[in-house]
């Protein structure tokens, strides 16, 4: 029972924040995915209603921030899901995830690598693709469908065109354990931390 949200983030700080942090030493590898898993995973360590998923005997809430992210493989679409992602800083989160793409792309992945979670990234803005509307992964409640970023003249508070860097933003939810307006909430969350990319910087340990 699939429902979607749609907005933009306005990301113009985000790329000019991550431009900086990867020139810094041991940052090479850090990528704008590991920003908006980063975004949802602190939204879900905030909020415990996010964290829940359907289960045969009703409401499961899990204890942890875990997100995972869809890595395309010769093989296939293959998942690994980082733990505790809003309990972990950015770049401790960037090195799990890394690890899990390179073991995802090896074969390596395994149960453990794998399992549990509630929600999930898939990112297809290397892409032309501008908006993607992904299938909830079963076990899970939602996942945030990542599109490509696109330059857009929007009108300031004066009326006049400023060009803003916006990313498209889907996300699905599961209607069993989400309705519209906790679902709005989510993103809205995800949006805020995407647009003031240094308070995601200083939230996590």
């Amino acid at each position: 029972p699939h429902f979607y949200l749609e907005a933009a983030a306005d990301v113009g700080a985000l790329l000019e924040l991550h431009r900086q942090a990867k020139q810094r030493p041991g940052c090479a590898g850090l990528t704008l995915t590991h920003w908006i898993v980063q975004a949802l995973g602190l939204a879900l360590e905030a909020e415990a209603l996010y964290r829940r998923v359907w289960h045969d005997e009703g409401l499961l809430e899990l204890p942890d921030s875990d997100v995972a992210l869809a890595a395309a493989t010769d093989k296939g679409l293959y998942v690994g899901v980082a733990r505790r992602v809003g309990q972990q800083s950015l770049m401790h989160n960037s090195n799990a995830l890394n690890e899990l793409t390179q073991r995802a792309r090896s074969g390596r992945l395994s149960a453990q690598d794998s399992g549990g979670g509630a929600t999930c990234v898939s990112n297809l803005g290397g892409t032309r693709v501008r908006h993607v509307f992904p299938i909830i992964l079963p076990g899970q409640s939602t996942i945030l469908g990542v599109g490509r970023t696109e330059g857009l003249f929007r009108p300031d508070a004066n009326g006049a065109p400023v060009l803003r860097q916006e990313l498209g933003l889907v996300l699905a939810c599961d209607h069993r354990v989400l309705n519209g307006i906790d679902g709005a909430r989510l993103l809205d969350a995800i949006v805020a931390r995407l647009e003031d990319p240094l308070s995601m910087l200083l939230t996590a340990q």
